[in-house]
């Protein structure tokens, strides 16, 4: 699983709707501004996320985006899946079965699978305590 910049750029705004839950919503101009992110891109994260129910849109003069649930619910993982938009079949998906025979594949399926393992498991809430 490659960390992605739209990844990061899901993991940077939920880490900061996380520590500044309760404060309102932040629009995309706004955490795009807070960060030095390009403000497009973002955006299109923040839509992704408002889409797979990570987070919450608010429309209006102050809307912006809020977590969906508490931080302690919502996985790394989630953000990260989320954040991508729709996804490639990965190494594991139908396009790459010639790979089976390739030596080494079921080792690096295992790995994928315990690091999607570990991030399912590790929660925004973790994040935000960690670098806190």
């Amino acid at each position: 699983m490659l960390l992605t910049r739209s990844a990061c750029y899901g993991l940077i705004a939920a880490k900061h709707l996380a520590e500044h839950a309760g404060e309102g919503s932040f629009s995309a101009h706004d955490l795009a501004e807070c960060y030095g992110l390009p403000h497009e891109a973002l955006a299109k994260v923040l839509q992704r996320l408002s889409t797979a129910g990570v987070f919450m849109s608010h429309h209006g003069i102050k809307g912006g985006y809020t977590l969906a649930r508490d931080p302690r619910y919502i996985s790394v993982f989630d953000v990260i899946k989320a954040s991508e938009g729709p996804r490639r079949s990965g190494i594991h998906g139908e396009r790459w079965r010639h790979l089976e025979s390739v030596p080494g594949y079921h080792q690096l399926l295992m790995v994928h699978q315990a690091v999607a393992d570990m991030l399912r498991e590790l929660t925004i809430e973790d994040c935000y305590n960690l670098c806190s």
